[in-house]
């Protein structure tokens, strides 16, 4: 059996490895992750490594959209001469960067 290489407090993609976990009647190796969104799950750590898994599935969830993309949409669809007016201080602050 290989070393086990610490993977705690290490990202990969969304997610950030939070402690090791071994499965019952199971050899392998699996990690508690906490995914950016909020949610925790278990994800064995090859897959981890190799890149995989990089959610806990909001990826691919369809309600999942990176606000970059919302921001770039909103840009392209406005005309120079309209107004957008974003009263939440860190959506307005990346509208104004991108």
């Amino acid at each position: 059996m290989s070393k086990m290489v610490d993977l705690t407090g290490q990202k990969f993609g969304r997610l950030t490895a939070i402690k090791p976990v071994r499965k019952p009647n199971d050899g392998k190796l699996y990690w508690e992750c906490l995914c950016d969104c909020g949610n925790t799950k278990v994800i064995l750590g090859s897959n981890l490594k190799s890149g995989a898994t990089k959610s806990c599935g909001c990826l691919r969830s369809k309600e999942y959209v990176p606000i970059e993309l919302i921001v770039k949409s909103l840009k392209r669809h406005l005309m120079e001469d309209e107004q957008l007016f974003i009263h939440h201080p860190e959506l307005a602050e990346l509208f104004i960067e991108a």
